[in-house]
């Protein structure tokens, strides 16, 4: 077997050659290993020298494990490169040899840069025009440089020195005379540069991974604090029924709607025939939206007992949010079904009480086929500190349909033009759902709005709530 040809240079005590050799070395024998993993019909011709491929390859292998514990393993940089840059044709197709020539030639050349006692007049200026090079991208994306592009910018710096008329003639002859050694000089630091850059790179990609895998936590955390907003069950038995569909979007969202029963809680006397009803949406998304979304249902649940007026519950929850919206904010609509002898109308089951803090208004679907639309004036809540609400009643009768939605219908976008659902269209949809049952209709106006938008995933929350009047 040939002596390998590493054993004719030794080690210098500069820190970035031993640096440097090493990481050649490691690249070395990654490509080494990959070649080994070839066909013995491939590992098995003979060189010039007499000894097979194979046993070139692990003579060499050898004297690299005298450098490294363990052998560094994977693609090698020049594989990487070419798997990022090159898409037309798979590596396998480019033989590894030429990057064992590739690497043995700068290997043997490293250490040969300094046998001419006059390299280090020009040392100082191939270090000055390498970091100009790496400055330009153009230059940097390219490995291999134009030896005449590297000469007139080393003839440049030289120009631009403070060298004597003498030493400025002698660099440009030195520069001509050993153009090789400084282009393949050039290539090394090239290579210890990006080596650095893969590295820190590599470290900013785990960073940014522990990062995501912290926020991914925090999301699920928040998706959790979401559903617990939800009604784990809806009210029965009541001369209401509720029929719910809840989209979220990818990311957690601030919508949320609660549904209570006077008659399974210890509230004020004669409220044994009261329904409360709440949808709201909180401005933005993920954990902010979330945490506020959560505060709004705990100071719905402390204040209906109390206030049982919408409007007066708007109001105590604006005071409670006011401070920690942080430039969120926060539409509610409230409600109250109230089944009383003293209705409006004689014929009537009940009267609905309202107020709403700039939500969207709810749509009537009555027995007769009218529609009603209960819109109620009233500012965003979390922002100012008046809310200006009004309240209203209006009655309600056997087999009507109330319809509750968060603004996640009507800022539905179509896939293609972008355009929104007017509100007329979403109108539209409601009422021609008014003939299906109520379990029909949440699913009816979810595929329309869907078909709308070319079956894509909605952009914010979607939640639709039907009240039906037995």
């Amino acid at each position: 077997m040939s002596e390998s040809i590493f054993s004719r240079y030794k080690l210098e005590k500069d820190f970035f050659r031993k640096k440097l050799f090493k990481i050649l070395l490691g690249e070395y024998a990654k490509v080494i290993q990959r070649e080994l993993k070839k066909k013995d019909q491939t590992l098995n011709f003979l060189m010039a020298e007499g000894n097979t491929y194979k046993d070139f390859l692990e003579n060499e292998l050898k004297y690299i494990k005298n450098f490294y514990k363990t052998l560094p393993k994977g693609d090698s940089f020049f594989e990487r490169i070419y798997k990022e840059n090159v898409n037309d044709f798979d590596f396998e197709d480019v033989t590894a040899k030429n990057l064992i020539l590739t690497y043995k030639f700068r290997i043997e050349h490293l250490f040969l840069y300094d046998l001419d006692p006059d390299f280090k007049l020009i040392k100082n200026r191939v270090n000055i025009v390498f970091k100009r090079l790496v400055q330009s991208p153009d230059d940097l994306g390219r490995f291999n440089l134009q030896e005449g592009h590297v000469r007139d910018q080393f003839i440049q710096s030289i120009e631009m020195s403070s060298m004597g008329k003498f030493q400025k003639e002698k660099a440009r002859i030195l520069i001509e005379r050993q153009s090789s050694y400084i282009i393949n000089y050039i290539n090394e630091l090239f290579i210890n540069y990006l080596t650095e850059n893969l590295k820190q790179e590599k470290k900013l990609k785990e960073e940014i991974l522990n990062r995501q895998k912290e926020v991914n936590l925090e999301l699920e955390r928040a998706k959790k604090i979401q559903e617990n907003l939800l009604p784990k069950a809806l009210p029965i038995q009541s001369g209401l029924k509720f029929y719910t569909k809840y989209l979220p979007m990818t990311s957690v969202g601030g919508d949320f709607y609660d549904i209570v029963d006077f008659r399974a809680q210890s509230f004020k006397k004669n409220s044994r025939d009261k329904i409360g009803v709440i949808i709201a949406d909180v401005s933005g998304h993920g954990i902010p939206a979330a945490f506020i979304a959560s505060m709004a249902k705990m100071s719905w649940k402390n204040s209906i007992e109390r206030l049982y007026y919408p409007s007066l519950i708007l109001n105590k929850i604006n005071q409670q949010l006011l401070d920690i919206t942080a430039g969120n904010f926060i539409t509610i609509f409230i409600g109250v079904f109230e089944q009383s002898p003293a209705s409006l109308e004689s014929s009537a089951v009940g009267r609905f009480i309202f107020s709403s803090a700039g939500h969207p208004p709810p749509y009537v679907i009555r027995k007769n086929g009218k529609r009603d639309i209960l819109e109620s004036k009233g500012r965003l809540l979390g922002v100012f500190p008046d809310l200006k609400l009004e309240e209203k009643t209006v009655p309600y009768f056997s087999g009507d349909r109330f319809i509750f939605y968060t603004d996640g219908l009507l800022e539905a976008r179509n896939n293609e033009s972008r355009m929104m659902i007017d509100e007329e269209t979403l109108f539209g949809y409601f009422h021609e759902s008014g003939e299906l049952s109520g379990e029909e209709a949440t699913g009816f106006i979810i595929q329309k709005v869907s078909e709308f938008t070319g079956n894509k995933h909605p952009e914010d929350d979607i939640t639709l709530l039907i009240v039906d009047v037995d």
